[in-house]
């Protein structure tokens, strides 16, 4: 389940009260205190840019807290939506271990593409270049640390 469709179940769930809370200030920003986390833990769960891997971080770290005394806590959150937090946590510990896994999975066959001689045309243009390139400098007995590549 995506963040997005998580706060709109709950907003839905809400909606059945005498006074949503969804539609209320408080309760329309906790949803979207949710949202951003949700948003952040999806979004850069595999990143490797410092900046998006800190907001992953930091929803991670949201996330696992057991910290109450926050109005805006993950805790109290789960609480006055009446939403179970471990289930959550959960679920969303089976998604990056999933979305991981994916990831290595897929880094593996782009290293065994490249290895069976089924890699992209860039890569195959770049291994024949430096091929030409070495065997231009050893037939004029050039050093091949001399020999630049052309861009």
């Amino acid at each position: 389940m995506s963040g997005r469709s998580l706060v709109e179940a709950l907003s839905k769930r809400d909606e059945s009260h005498k006074t949503p809370l969804s539609v209320q200030p408080e309760g329309a920003l906790m949803l979207a205190v949710l949202e951003v986390a949700l948003d952040d833990f999806y979004c850069h769960a595999t990143t490797h840019r410092p900046r998006e891997r800190l907001y992953f971080q930091s929803a991670y770290a949201w996330f696992d807290s057991r910290e109450a005394s926050w109005l805006y806590s993950f805790e109290n959150i789960c609480e006055v939506f009446g939403i179970d937090p471990m289930s959550i946590r959960a679920a969303l510990n089976h998604w990056l271990v999933e979305k991981r896994r994916k990831v290595e999975h897929a880094a593996r066959r782009g290293v065994e593409a490249v290895h069976d001689g089924t890699s992209s045309q860039k890569a195959e243009t770049t291994v024949t270049d430096r091929t030409r390139e070495e065997g231009a400098a050893r037939s004029t007995g050039e050093d091949l640390r001399v020999v630049e590549r052309s861009s």
